[in-house]
């Protein structure tokens, strides 16, 4: 008696596929943060540029544009702190040419300002722009829970991306559930939190329900976004 073999469909197309290529950061410094020489893995007619990233800014004075190897970015979502400042952003462009590339982060803000950022590459994309988007802070009146959740639909042969930063503060460790983590990168300065990202896909259609926790310390506030895409 032969096997069976079980074929999955993703509707005709191959599934979108992603790679954590890797995450920098820069301490408070005025101007433009250029990131230089960033990985963006092989090159591909079809390859996009996804960034995760978040900074010391406020609403008075954000992030106006990202540049992805010269090519200007878009934003997927933003999540801001309960006072509207430590923002956790997402963005994504087409960039089809080249292995490496400069990130470059634009702001109007006069004076010094620190970031972090967390590079993906993907491929196969039918659409640059998401399929939903879900943000999440977790400051409730006059409480910090530690933790922040976020909720996505993705279709079959879709992905997530998903970031969250502690406020400020200390911690020992992260831990995410419904996402498998891809990298946490350590406070800017001490007065300031830390980014994690992590990222998962789907062989059928579901619905992720994303939790991100900073463990321990004197973590306090965090920030989530989390986008899909197909």
């Amino acid at each position: 008696m032969s096997a069976r073999r079980r074929s999955i469909s993703y509707g005709g197309s191959l599934p979108a596929a992603r790679t954590f290529l890797t995450s920098d950061r820069k301490p408070s410094t005025s101007g433009t943060h250029t990131y230089t020489g960033v990985s963006f893995g092989a090159a591909s007619s079809d390859r996009c540029i996804i960034v995760s990233l978040t900074s010391s800014l406020s609403t008075a004075n954000p992030v106006t544009s990202v540049t992805i190897g010269g090519i200007s970015a878009t934003r997927c979502a933003i999540s801001w702190y309960y006072l509207n400042n430590l923002p956790v952003e997402i963005w994504i462009a087409q960039v089809p040419t080249g292995t490496s590339g400069n990130i470059a982060i634009t702001t109007s803000a006069g004076g010094g300002w620190t970031s972090v950022i967390g590079v993906y590459a993907a491929t196969r994309l039918k659409s640059i722009v998401p399929v939903a988007t879900s943000v999440d802070q977790d400051f409730n009146g006059s409480t910090w829970n530690k933790v922040v959740n976020t909720s996505v639909f993705v279709p079959a042969g879709g992905f997530a991306i998903s970031a969250a930063r502690l406020g400020s503060g200390t911690y020992s460790s992260v831990a995410w559930t419904g996402a498998t983590q891809d990298f946490a990168l350590a406070q800017v300065t001490a007065s300031e939190g830390a980014l994690s990202g992590a990222s998962l896909s789907a062989i059928a259609n579901t619905t992720a329900n994303i939790s991100t926790t900073f463990n321990a310390g004197t973590a306090i506030g965090l920030i989530g976004a989390t986008v899909s895409f197909r």
